[in-house]
């Protein structure tokens, strides 16, 4: 019997297709968290009483905040491993949500946006850290080190 290199080789197949799914549902939440929201500007600017401009600064803070996030959430997941940078980033990123559907104001909407963000990218970042980690080179994975 030999000695798995990988720590991946250890799951089945079923528990890998089971991380690729949830692995690739986290990573595609940074795209949603923008994509689902460019389609609501018009109605942004009308409720809000705001101009163009100002929505597409919450956009805008969305990005930073992603960027943020990417520079925070890896080396947490580092320190403390993948699971509880994860869960925070991803209350984080509920609990913006909720506050930026609530916002009655642009300002208060812009400093959520800028909340998802962050929360958005941890879901990213802690994904492909646990693929290199466990997996590096796997082609199930599709991430290779170095």
């Amino acid at each position: 019997m030999t000695t798995p290199s990988n720590p991946g080789d250890l799951l089945s197949r079923r528990r890998k297709l089971l991380y690729i799914l949830l692995l690739g549902a986290l990573t595609a939440l940074g795209p949603f968290t923008i994509d689902l929201y460019l389609p609501a500007f018009p109605a942004l600017e009308a409720s809000l009483g705001v101009t163009e401009a100002q929505v597409q600064l919450t956009l805008a803070g969305t990005t930073v905040g992603f960027a943020f996030g990417q520079l925070v959430v890896g080396p947490f997941s580092d320190k403390f491993g993948r699971r509880y940078p994860l869960i925070l980033a991803t209350a984080l990123h509920i609990a913006a949500s909720l506050g930026a559907a609530l916002s009655t104001d642009i300002t208060t909407l812009g400093i959520f946006r800028v909340l998802m963000g962050v929360g958005a990218a941890g879901g990213g970042v802690v994904a492909m850290a646990w693929c290199v980690t466990s997996s590096p080179g796997m082609p199930w994975c599709g991430c290779s080190p170095g």
